[in-house]
């Protein structure tokens, strides 16, 4: 009853709860709680570690300003030096589902290239805003209200 799909497209709304609930991968916020039990006891609240930051809050660069020791790069201490980096799949979804409002603004934009009848690459800003997703738990929605395409021109050479 709330599907506005055709016959071969599926939606939140007609799949079943056992899909649902086997996501692959842990929302962001449940992905952050678990880096924070992992610290929890090991030191005092006031004093944040790599699994109690978000990972764009981490520093992968050298502490220039240590006063323990001689100034970088004559010595370095445990404090000053980076954290490892470990390159992996992302273990989190940022975002469940995505709703375009405008879905004429969004089906200009895509058949302007999906034909390969002008073979050029195009830009376009999405603005709307994010909501709770009630089928996932912990889920995230966004809800996309607009797409603005700014003023381009593209050729065959250029990108």
């Amino acid at each position: 009853m709330l599907c506005q799909h055709g016959p071969n497209a599926k939606c939140i709304h007609c799949l079943d709860n056992e899909f649902i609930t086997d996501a692959a991968h842990i929302s962001f916020d449940n992905w952050l709680a678990e880096r924070k039990l992992k610290c929890k006891g090991v030191h005092p609240n006031d004093v944040k570690c790599n699994n109690c930051l978000p990972p764009s809050q981490v520093r992968y660069e050298v502490d220039r300003t240590c006063k323990n020791h001689e100034p970088y790069p004559k010595a370095m201490c445990s404090k000053c030096v980076p954290p490892n980096v470990i390159v992996k799949r992302q273990e989190f979804r940022h975002v469940d589902y995505v709703q375009f409002m405008n879905i004429a603004q969004i089906q200009n934009f895509v058949s302007y290239w999906l034909p390969r009848s002008h073979e050029q690459q195009r830009v376009g800003f999405l603005y709307g805003y994010y909501a709770e997703d009630p089928s996932y738990k912990g889920g995230i929605r966004v809800i996309v209200e607009a797409l603005y395409e700014p003023k381009q021109q593209g050729t065959y050479s250029d990108f």
